[in-house]
């Protein structure tokens, strides 16, 4: 059997190089038959800086201290490769950094993932490439743009702090900001609108803490920006797909003309994924959740579409999900809900009982 193994990340639990090294070794012990390929996948998420760095050339890693998305003191980095630099959002600004019971979208922010953009555009790369996924934030992209010297007034021409989401009392933005890339490039997780039902605020409020009061918040604030920046000419329409990812940054981003661009397509481009696919028997792939958001431009759900179309048998593992297998892949989870935080933290012991029980029966 030919086996392509090209997995997500599963947040806050294993990288998807890890899923891949990890399963290449229990086929090589336990099924040395198997002919496997490793792809690990991303999608503008959590982890694309790690699958990145396994694609190109000489990259280097840039250690940079920043804050988190509650504005706490962190140590961070982000990935350079010949004049471009590369940041994540996640590793600032991302929801596995903040503890659930401490999430506040009223007061999380993107001023880390600001500060980790000022600091490549000082170091000399005036082509940056951002990761927008995996936020702890619905912030609009005003703490990024705080962070890179913009002065945010409320209504009363009073500068907001930095230490709060400013995007419910924003009403004027000052660029008093050096920050001029030549290019910038927005890589999104989905392609979810930037407000309304399938908006930040309504679809990624509740996995972030938000109330019902405050997505509703949220989503009028995001409503207000919108026209702020339609009207000034900097986006187009507020229906357009992907300004929805990351709690909204695209929209304070659209100041600097930035190019858009799909995780799912960058990655499948990148590592050359069809070729491979066809190549295999089975595809193996997962994420740490597994639902309805899977489908929304993640790139588990683009693998299990290309599986489709090119009629290959598709598995999906996940930690936790809320669908079931059906026609198009088979779903198997690595634990059931008990063991979720035994599974978090021994991930590779839960993926290996996980492949026994698939190909060893």
């Amino acid at each position: 059997m030919t086996l392509l193994i090209c997995p997500d990340s599963f947040k806050g639990s294993m990288t998807a190089v890890d899923f891949c090294m990890w399963s290449q070794q229990f086929f090589q012990k336990h099924l040395p038959g198997f002919s496997t390929t490793c792809v690990p996948l991303a999608d503008g998420g959590e982890g694309s800086l790690v699958v990145l760095a396994s694609l190109l050339d000489n990259p280097n890693w840039v250690n940079c201290h920043s804050v988190d998305a509650l504005h706490r003191p962190i140590l961070s980095q982000y990935l350079t490769c010949g004049n471009k630099a590369y940041i994540e959002l996640a590793k600032a600004s991302g929801l596995p950094l903040i503890h659930p019971q401490e999430q506040d979208l009223l007061k999380s922010n993107t001023y880390g993932t600001g500060l980790l953009m000022k600091h490549a555009y000082e170091s000399g790369f005036k082509d940056i490439v951002l990761f927008c996924g995996g936020s702890a934030t619905i912030d609009g992209g005003t703490g990024i743009l705080q962070a890179l010297g913009f002065r945010l007034l409320d209504n009363r021409g009073k500068e907001i702090s930095n230490r709060v989401n400013a995007l419910t009392s924003l009403h004027t933005i000052e660029n008093s900001s050096n920050f001029r890339p030549d290019h910038l490039t927005l890589v999104v997780d989905v392609r979810n609108p930037i407000c309304g039902v399938n908006g930040a605020a309504r679809v990624f409020g509740p996995q972030k803490g938000g109330s019902a009061e405050v997505i509703k918040k949220l989503d009028t604030a995001l409503h207000n920006f919108s026209a702020m920046l339609l009207n000034g000419g900097y986006i187009e329409d507020t229906a357009e797909e992907g300004l929805g990812a990351a709690g909204g940054v695209g929209l304070g981003l659209s100041l600097f003309s930035p190019v858009t661009k799909f995780g799912n397509d960058y990655f499948v481009i990148a590592t050359n994924l069809v070729k491979q696919l066809t190549a295999a028997d089975t595809i193996i792939t997962g994420e740490g959740r597994f639902d309805e958001q899977s489908s929304m431009g993640k790139i588990t759900g683009t693998v299990i579409d290309l599986c489709h179309q090119y009629k290959k048998k598709c598995i999906v593992v996940c930690g936790s999900s809320s669908t079931r297998s059906n026609a198009a892949f088979e779903l198997i989870n690595l634990c059931n809900e008990s063991e979720i935080n035994d599974c978090i933290a021994e991930p590779k012991l839960y993926l290996e009982n996980t492949l026994k029980r698939i190909f060893i029966k």
